[in-house]
């Protein structure tokens, strides 16, 4: 699965897991390299626009992002050649 893939799966499916699909998030987000690992924080940015996408605002919305907000997360620098 590539993740555009994601934006497939039915809204249903990613509520009906969303427990697991917020820990599979806070998982990534707590890997001690994930700061310096691009790939990691973009697979968790599609996963967190994919959830926010398949919820209402008023649920789990806030869970997520107090979760991956818990993370010491830094803005990366970019390139510039």
């Amino acid at each position: 699965m590539v993740a555009g893939d994601l934006f497939n799966v039915p809204d249903h499916v990613i509520v009906n897991d969303l427990t697991d699909v917020v820990n599979k998030i806070l998982e990534i987000a707590s890997l001690p390299e994930y700061t310096r690992n691009d790939n990691d924080q973009s697979v968790v940015e599609i996963c967190i626009t994919r959830v926010t996408s398949a919820i209402s605002p008023a649920t789990s919305t806030p869970r997520v992002i107090r979760g991956c907000t818990r993370q010491h997360l830094r803005l990366s620098k970019c390139n510039k050649a």
